[in-house]
């Protein structure tokens, strides 16, 4: 049985899912239980920061994977110049230049720690 095609998505429609999402999330959460206005806030804040994280890691990625991106090509990507994109990694702290000492694998390992330890602190403050 072959599946229909997907519907492209449109900003709409994305905007609706990330409603109902918002919605979900609120209902799952202690945050404001009498205030649905406000829990979808909340809900919306910590999706935000869990976006920003994914963002970093993909820059790290991008930068320090096989492909090694330029910094044109990420900013294009993020709707940037290179070098805002660039500024905006070093402004952040990402470790976006590969180690002159091979110590890119306890640097990745540091890094992810540090994203883990963002993550939780944005989930803590969010519940």
């Amino acid at each position: 049985m072959a599946s229909s095609p997907r519907k492209p998505l449109t900003a709409g429609s994305v905007r609706t899912a990330l409603r109902r999402f918002l919605r979900e999330r609120a209902a799952e959460t202690r945050a404001f239980p009498d205030d649905p206005v406000l829990a979808q806030l909340a809900a919306a804040r910590w999706l935000a920061t869990e976006l920003d994280l994914v963002a970093r890691e993909l820059v790290v990625t991008a930068r320090r994977g096989e492909r090694r991106y330029s910094w044109r090509q990420i900013g294009e990507a993020m709707g940037t110049s290179g070098q805002a994109a660039g500024k905006w990694a070093r402004s952040h702290g990402l470790p976006v230049e590969e180690p002159a000492d091979g110590r890119a694998v306890e640097e990745g390992r540091a890094l992810v720690a540090a994203l883990l330890v963002m993550s939780v602190r944005s989930r803590a403050e969010y519940c």
